[in-house]
């Protein structure tokens, strides 16, 4: 009997640990994702609690502006923690929604936007987006604004202390799909890296900044649309000025087929 094709007991022993790093992956985002989902609970009861407290502040120092303001601040800052604990509650469901239907892409980017406004402002940042009017992606709301979250905040991330900050994000439809580019003007991803940036957990930001969960949630995601994700380094963000920044480019195939 032939054994010409069989496995030897090196590979053997390779892809058994390859497997093992797999499911203990799986069990750390589903411990993850756990997590998030208690300290969403545990936020929600103080979080209303102030915003009630705030509004009743507001009604007995009426009388007293400079007073009656720092109650009417108190209460704006709960509603923004209130939206914010909304938001984490929408992402940890994400795991459980199922894949399907559409949402305007230019209704999708600026909730992203909205998001990230801070962040833009304070790194006086460019941030363009360009699709057609009334493009489509075909993913769900939440699907495609944790895509467009993920990946905006990581091109941000990038863009940090470089002279010329910009971020463009782009939609159009190519060879039957719809094609997602987000790219930026930072120095771009290390090629002794760049085929490892899809692992979870791997980052090459510091501790505090970092994860390394942001792009392995966008490509399951994707995944599980039908889509790939390709990672690379290019001008497409600023083609003017010749930076060769980081460019992630997502392929979808229409939600009809």
């Amino acid at each position: 009997m032939s054994t010409s094709g069989a496995p030897n007991a090196e590979t053997l022993e390779a892809e058994v640990k390859r497997l093992r790093e797999l499911l203990l992956q799986a069990a750390k985002l589903a411990e993850l994702g756990q997590h998030v989902a208690g300290i969403v609970h545990e936020m929600n009861q103080p979080l209303l609690g102030m915003k009630a407290f705030a509004q009743m502040l507001k009604k007995e120092l009426r009388g007293d502006e400079a007073a009656y303001r720092k109650a009417a601040f108190l209460e704006e800052q709960a509603i923004v923690l209130e939206k914010l604990v909304g938001r984490l509650r929408k992402f940890t469901r994400l795991a459980n929604e199922a894949p399907g239907g559409e949402v305007r892409a230019e209704e999708a980017f600026e909730t992203v936007r909205a998001i990230l406004a801070h962040r833009i402002r304070r790194l006086g940042a460019q941030v363009s987006f360009d699709a057609a009017e009334g493009a489509m992606l075909p993913m769900g709301a939440v699907h495609a604004q944790q895509v467009l979250l993920n990946l905006t905040a990581n091109a941000l991330d990038a863009i940090e202390g470089h002279t010329d900050p910009r971020v463009r994000v782009r939609v159009w439809e190519e060879e039957g799909e719809v094609r997602i580019e987000v790219a930026d003007t930072g120095p771009g991803i290390p090629s002794e890296v760049i085929d490892r940036v899809l692992e979870p957990f791997f980052t090459t930001k510091p501790e505090e900044k970092g994860t390394g969960l942001g792009l392995a949630v966008v490509n399951e995601i994707v995944k599980a649309y039908g889509g790939r994700l390709q990672i690379g380094n290019g001008e497409a963000a600023c083609p003017d000025a010749g930076v060769a920044g980081a460019v992630v480019r997502i392929s979808l195939p229409h939600a009809s087929k």
